[in-house]
């Protein structure tokens, strides 16, 4: 698993390279991986789907932001473990505790989203929750 970035004129940077747990795809068929491939597709690629309510043109997702579902649910977190993430924290409390501390409140931007199973923050939205 490597996380990298790209600069505009092409120059990838590594930032980090983590060990692929190989054994865990053994038994998965590929007509379970297509559908997720094209959910994941078909997500990113929506106008209304959950980036259509923060300011840029590009969407820019993360798995450690300053949120981080990464360290806090791990890579490949269990369904239930997600959603309760998701419920309790990345659709209201962010939000909340950001504009308690005086910043913006982007009031019904959900800060997850799950990409096939995965968790990843919209930084754009995290971002823009630092506005005064």
């Amino acid at each position: 698993d490597v996380e990298f970035a790209v600069t505009n004129n092409g120059f990838i940077y590594v930032l980090q390279v983590r060990p692929m747990m190989t054994n865990r795809w053994l038994g998965v068929k590929n007509h379970k991986v297509e559908p997720a491939i094209q959910g994941v597709k078909d997500l990113l690629l929506s106008e209304n789907g959950y980036f259509a309510d923060a300011d840029g043109n590009r969407t820019i997702l993360g798995n450690m932001p300053d949120w981080n579902p990464a360290e806090l649910l791990g890579p490949y977190p269990r369904p239930l473990a997600l959603s309760i993430f998701q419920r309790t924290i990345s659709k209201n409390v962010w939000r909340d505790a950001r504009e308690e501390m005086g910043y913006s409140n982007p009031f019904g931007a959900d800060l997850v989203i799950s990409l096939a199973g995965r968790p990843f923050v919209d930084v754009r939205k995290s971002f823009e929750s630092y506005l005064p």
